[in-house]
């Protein structure tokens, strides 16, 4: 590029001329050069790729010297590739068309880890793996799981898990499992009184969270035996449990035991004859115990009694010609299942033999009812040193020429008891 004197050369008109030359000027102007920069795409975190170019206009092998250059920037985008010091010397007039270097996000894959925890404890820390994190960027925000606190499986998730605008992150979600818990389960059992089975009463207890819903099932609860007795064992087996909860709970133990008392059954005893006499002499009779329906079907009680006198305490002695008097007969039983409580019976020891005197009927008033009808009263006097049990009734009423039997008489006694009049 410039300019050029133009010279007379080999210029000649001949000989018939003589020649006056004007010099002239050649001007060389700059060629036109385009050079376009061809766009160029990179991924974050990786080298960029060689600024190249395209021409048009270059003249033989005239070189371009220099390098392309690009806006500063390291994060995603579009950045300008700028003609830099890209030049083809004064012979050229250049038109860069510029070109783009795209920096696209970088792949980064994320995988949540498993997690397992036991119900009713708090959630392990949520923790990930990582692929394609660039250098030292950081990765901000936490994990999340789908909410629930029973026994599953719950889906890890993202959550604000990211690192920024310079990756495209790919997910893996992770599962959190929660197990069931170990169900420990305790009996205790309710004291009871005798009534000649095993079976035991129940209730359980457990290490539940608070609130929980549960109940209890079980095949047999049993004591050891059937027989009274404290501290026995009691043994429940078949144990199962159900329950709005149940499904987070994992029972370690079907069984249990315990133990609980047996206490006697209590039962009234008397005689069945409440009331009997003899005479003086005479042996003892037979003295029948009655339970009121109290002994169980089966059981038996081992039986004793005592007679002895009432002003005395003395046994009753039916070779003794002084026995006369009233007894009391207490009954007893012995059963080690039961309690028996004890209403003792009488016996009276009539005097007998000589020296007994009788007890006679006395006119005690005469009693006027209407006209001409009246009513004879009488008491028994007795002069035997001991009391003598009269009896009344039919056996101990009064006949005789102008008594009406219609109205019987009530003959006085010194008890309410039926016994024979004692004659010498």
């Amino acid at each position: 590029m410039g300019d050029y004197v133009i010279q007379q050369g080999s210029v000649t008109a001949g000989a018939n001329y003589t020649l006056t030359y004007e010099e002239g000027t050649l001007s060389i102007d700059p060629a036109s050069l385009t050079i376009s920069a061809v766009d160029k795409s990179k991924t974050y975190g990786v080298a960029d790729p060689a600024l190249t170019y395209t021409q048009s206009g270059l003249v033989g092998s005239d070189p371009i010297n220099g390098a392309l250059t690009r806006v500063a920037g390291e994060d995603v985008g579009a950045y300008a590739i700028e003609q830099g010091t890209l030049d083809a010397g004064a012979n050229y007039s250049i038109t860069f068309n510029t070109g783009t270097l795209s920096i696209d996000p970088a792949a980064l894959t994320i995988s949540a880890e498993d997690k397992s925890k036991t119900y009713g404890l708090g959630d392990p820390a949520l923790t990930y793996t990582q692929s394609g994190l660039v250098g030292s960027d950081p990765i901000n925000g936490a994990l999340t799981r789908v909410a629930g606190e029973d026994v599953g499986a719950y889906a890890i998730e993202q959550g604000t898990l990211s690192a920024g605008a310079n990756y495209t992150i790919a997910y893996n979600p992770g599962t959190l499992t929660i197990d069931p818990a170990s169900l420990t389960v305790t009996v205790s059992a309710s004291s009871r009184e005798y009534d000649g089975f095993r079976d035991a009463t129940v209730s359980f207890a457990d290490n539940r969270l608070t609130g929980d819903l549960l109940s209890y099932s079980y095949t047999i609860a049993l004591f050891v035996d059937e027989n009274v007795g404290n501290g026995k064992d009691v043994n429940v087996l078949g144990i199962s449990v159900y329950g709005t909860d149940a499904g987070n709970y994992s029972l370690t133990n079907t069984s249990a035991s315990t133990t609980a008392d047996i206490t006697p059954k209590e039962v009234n005893i008397s005689l069945e004859e409440p009331f009997l006499y003899i005479r003086e002499g005479d042996e003892l009779p037979e003295f029948a115990i009655d339970y009121h329906f109290g002994l169980l079907p089966g059981d038996v009680a081992n039986e004793t009694y005592t007679v002895l006198r009432d002003s005395d305490g003395a046994m009753y002695d039916p070779s003794s010609s002084v026995s006369a008097g009233s007894y009391t007969v207490t009954p007893a039983a012995y059963n080690s299942n039961y309690n028996f409580t004890v209403e003792a019976g009488m016996l009276h020891v009539n005097p007998y033999g000589p020296g007994t005197r009788a007890v006679k009927p006395v006119l005690n008033c005469i009693e006027r009812i209407r006209n001409n009808y009246y009513v004879a009263n009488f008491e028994y006097r007795n002069d035997n040193d001991v009391a003598v049990y009269i009896p009344w009734g039919e056996d101990n009423m009064l006949v005789g020429s102008g008594i009406d039997t219609s109205i019987p008489s009530t003959p006085v006694s010194y008890t309410h008891l039926t016994l024979p009049t004692i004659t010498e």
